[in-house]
Parts: structure tokens; sequence; C-alpha cells
């Protein structure tokens, strides 16, 4: 989609882009083939839209749309839009809803692979991520994967290595639970209107042998809710009767260890570690 193509349809529709909602639509051809591209080769049965805007994605996904296609659209008149493109016989549901407040577990969509792919709003992003990386389900994945767009910064932090300034619960929830690999960067330029941050999009594959549950993001956010000190000291506010530092130096870690220093299996083995206790 053109940058002239979303001036029409804007025109057409009656709106003009929502700073509060955070719109910035996708005019870059090469950022969006890369997108779709990168959606098609994970084969989805159900696929889920945050944020179908004027369609920029949507357009290409309802040409050979899978079995199940899902948009969620906050705006309203986006949102009334593509109701009209579904009444026309197009495989196509839509969700007036904020992305945040979905109940994903409540949803009833069980076409495998599930897929999610977002352009998303940047005030949501992080979120969204923690939230869908401790969904619980056992083994079992929710989403088998995500393709979804972040301001750089937050996307280096989700990818960011142990004892960096960009490493903390982001990085570690999300590499416990997926695969993160960088799809494709995407310059101001790529949008219209144009945001002051550079973007960049990542893609999230469900690891079989990873780990997450909302416990376990509580459990992360704490330890590094003073990531200046000490972390013994941030987990003795967890459970202050436990001896934390023998369990962390059985991980060869001595006692003034903090939180970044801990690789994401590492806060994994140290969550487990204390579940265990507290169940014997």
């Amino acid at each position: 989609m053109t940058k002239e193509e979303v001036l029409k349809r804007l025109e057409e529709i009656g709106s003009a882009p929502k700073r509060s909602l955070g719109q910035n639509f996708l005019v870059s051809e090469n950022v969006i083939s890369k997108i779709i591209e990168s959606v098609r080769k994970r084969t989805p049965e159900t696929l889920i839209e945050i944020g179908p805007g004027l369609g920029a994605l949507t357009e290409a996904f309802l040409e050979t749309a899978p079995q199940k296609f899902v948009v969620i659209e906050l705006d309203r008149t986006f949102a009334e839009f593509w109701r009209g493109r579904a009444s026309r016989g197009q495989r196509l549901e839509v969700m007036e809803e904020d992305a945040l407040r979905v109940d994903w577990l409540k949803q009833d969509w069980p076409g495998r692979p599930l897929v999610l792919v977002s352009n998303l709003p940047y005030q949501i992003s992080a979120p969204l991520v923690m939230e869908l990386s401790a969904l619980g389900q056992g083994g079992a994945p929710f989403f088998n994967a995500m393709i979804l767009m972040f301001q750089k910064e937050v996307a280096e932090r989700i990818t960011a290595r142990p004892q960096t300034k960009d490493y903390g619960t982001l990085s570690v929830v999300a590499q416990n639970r997926w695969r993160v690999s960088k799809v494709v960067d995407a310059a101001p330029a790529c949008f219209h209107p144009r945001p002051q941050i550079a973007s960049r999009v990542l893609a999230f594959d469900f690891d079989p042998d990873g780990f997450g549950s909302p416990s376990f993001l509580k459990f992360v956010r704490q330890g590094f809710q003073n990531r200046r000190k000490l972390l013994i000291k941030s987990l003795k506010a967890v459970d202050p009767s436990w001896e934390w530092s023998a369990v962390l130096e059985k991980q060869g870690h001595s006692a003034t260890v903090r939180a970044e220093e801990l690789t994401p299996s590492n806060w994994k083995e140290l969550f487990h570690e204390h579940q265990n206790r507290r169940r014997q």
C-alpha cells in the first residue's frame, strides 16, 4: 500500500491518523512483502491480525485467506470498514476491541498453526508480548508463531543478551517462551505519518522446550525491580524465608550477582527451584 493509496482510503472512509491510537500506516512495499512472506512461511490455518488499519497487510491475506482470518481493531471507523468487507462474503471475522483486553484463552480458534501478525501500536507492544509469553497452557502453544512490529528500541530489549543495558524482564520472558529472529527493519519513511523513531519486525516461533506462565512473569519482574541492587535483595521480597544465596551458588553465581547477569535459562531454573520448594 503506497502513501497515495493510504491517503485515498482515509478520504474514502472519512478518517485521519489518530496519534492517541498510535496509527502509523505502512507504505513500504519491501517491509510489507517481508512481513507477508514471513507469515506465509508459517502456513497458518488461523491468522489473527491486530490493528488491520487501512489494510496494508490485510488485503494480501484476504487474497489467500487461511481457513480462519480474524482482525482485532480498536478504531471504530476502521472496524466498521472491515465489517463491511466481511459482509460482502470475504472470509473475515472482526473484533472491535482493545488487544490488551482480549481474554486470549477463551477464544475459539481451533485451526493450527495459529499465527498472530501486527504492525503494533508502540504503546501496547511490550505489554502484549509479555502477556502472550506468559499464557499458560502447559507445554502446548497458544500461538504457534507471531510476526510483530516494534519500536526498534523495544525489539532490541526483546533480543538483548545478559549483562547489557537493554536486558531485562522483557528479554527473559520472551526468550524463555520463543525462538526470536529479526525479519526486517523499517525506517520512519516507511510509514505515513512518519514516526520519530525506527522500527523492527521480529518473528516469534514457539519453543517446545521453553517456558512461560503468569507467575514466572511476576517472579522475573520482581527480580529486576531494582536492577542496580544485588539480586538477592529483590528475591527476598518474593520469599524472605528462603536461602536464596545457596540456590544462586548452586547455579554457579555468587551472592553478589545482579539480575542482568542471569541468562534466561538461569531465571527459569531459579523459578522452578523456588516452585519445588513451595510444594514440599
